[in-house]
């Protein structure tokens, strides 16, 4: 699985939008549309909050690993 579609299976588990993940990670929506298109990729800070934020929402330790590497 790549990266984008990891990030886009993670925000639906935790049945955000878009403009709500991004203000979980205090980012524009625009980024998080680049990393669901493949266009960017996330940070290594945006990528630790969003695991944790995963994690303690119960999300599939595999899309969180997918994210992590």
């Amino acid at each position: 699985m790549k990266i984008e579609e990891a990030l886009k299976a993670i925000r639906k588990e935790l049945k955000l939008t878009q403009n709500e993940l991004a203000a979980l990670l205090h980012i524009t929506v625009t980024t998080v549309s680049r990393w669901e298109s493949g266009r960017s990729t996330p940070n290594k800070l945006a990528m630790a909050v969003l695991a944790e934020h995963c994690k303690n929402n119960n999300i599939d330790e595999n899309l969180i690993k997918v994210i992590n590497e």
